[in-house]
């Protein structure tokens, strides 16, 4: 089931809910339903017109339900079918298409999700809770096309993500430590390697991947935390905490830009029937509207400064800072000689500038690279 047709299933629980709720049967919920859609056009117009077009009959109610078209070549919802609804329900569009306010939340909470994870696919069954594992389907759902909005968006989230403690000490461990890439403890030191080797070649792609994510909200560093799947575990328990600071920040505007579109639709080149508004390219196009991405930057900047998180920032940047000055002393040590650098020692050094910071975050910081790569202890 794509991510329309779970809409489309919602807003036919909506109805049924609501009929059953009447205690009526499918032949009485139509008359009822062609009965207020004639009180509604008889309070807004006058009009006393006594057949109002709902487009809905005792057969095609049951369909609806379970959010099927009844016709292969019409769209689930018709124009004069949703008004119908809104009429019987007591509801305006967006509710009947989108639920209420908790139900909206939720749409929003797949489509940042689908954002963050960007397609990138993991092993989801690594994941204990049922709640996340149903979210990241959902997520899969979306039909994402990789882009640069897209990963722009995602980026900005993964930054709140990190203004939740626990993730940002992970964080740091899994872009800075690169546990997963430690040379065996049988290393053989008589078989070195030179600095161009896949690890030290893949730290310093990363390096660089981090700081274009850090200061442009480009890359994909999501990918970086999940070398390993099950690492989605953590991402989970920091999208858990932050998300619905972000959803609470964005959710106006996205609900105003939904409806700006469905009381515009038809112009410009745009969709024509209301119900194509409900595809998650046209869901996601709001998400990645520029009015939405600086309104999270904007919050992102005070919470870069907020005394909880200012130091998890610095931490950051001084470890990016010292591990691309830690790479070029070893590039212009080793560049023009036969001399190798092999991978532990690479390794060893770094795990060595991070305990050092750690030792000393607290107090003032100076830290030399001459201490490191002139330092022969393993």
């Amino acid at each position: 089931m794509d991510f329309t047709e779970y809409l489309y299933k919602n807003i036919g629980e909506r109805i049924r809910l609501d009929r059953e709720k009447k205690n009526l049967n499918f032949t009485n919920y139509s008359t009822h339903i062609s009965q207020r859609t004639y009180d509604k056009i008889l309070k807004e117009t006058g009009n006393t017109r006594t057949d109002p077009i709902t487009g809905i009959t005792r057969g095609n109610i049951s369909q609806i339900e379970k959010g099927n078209t009844c016709d292969c070549t019409r769209s689930f919802l018709t124009y004069n079918q949703i008004n119908a609804l809104t009429a019987t329900l007591d509801c305006n569009q967006d509710e009947l298409l989108l639920g209420n306010k908790e139900q909206k939340q939720e749409i929003i909470k797949i489509l940042l999700l689908g954002c963050l994870l960007n397609k990138k696919e993991v092993k989801i069954n690594s994941v204990s809770s049922e709640k996340w594992r149903d979210l990241y389907h959902k997520s899969q759902s979306l039909d994402i096309k990789p882009n640069k909005e897209t990963e722009r968006l995602g980026n900005i989230i993964l930054k709140f993500l990190l203004t939740y403690p626990d993730f940002q000490k992970h964080f740091i461990n899994s872009v800075f430590y690169y546990s997963d890439n430690h040379p065996d403890e049988q290393y053989s030191y008589s078989s070195n390697h030179k600095l161009q080797t896949e690890y030290a070649r893949y730290l310093e792609k990363v390096s660089s991947q981090l700081q274009t994510w850090y200061t442009t909200d480009l890359g994909n560093i999501t990918s970086v935390l999940l070398r390993k799947p099950e690492n989605i575990i953590y991402i989970f328990e920091a999208f858990e905490q932050t998300i619905y600071k972000i959803i609470d920040l964005i959710f106006d505007k996205f609900l105003e830009t939904f409806n700006n579109s469905l009381n515009t639709r038809g112009k410009n080149n745009t969709p024509s029937k209301i119900i194509d508004y409900l595809s998650s390219d046209s869901l996601l196009n709001i998400l990645l509207e520029d009015d939405i991405y600086y309104l999270l930057v904007n919050e992102l900047k005070k919470e870069q400064i907020d005394k909880t998180n200012s130091l998890f920032h610095i931490q950051f940047l001084q470890l990016l800072q010292y591990q691309n000055l830690f790479l070029e002393k070893i590039y212009n040590k080793y560049e023009d000689t036969s001399e190798n650098y092999d991978a532990f020692k690479l390794y060893s050094d770094l795990t060595k500038i991070i305990k050092f910071y750690e030792k000393t975050k607290d107090k003032h910081l100076t830290l030399y690279i001459n201490d490191f790569i002139d330092n022969q202890d393993y």
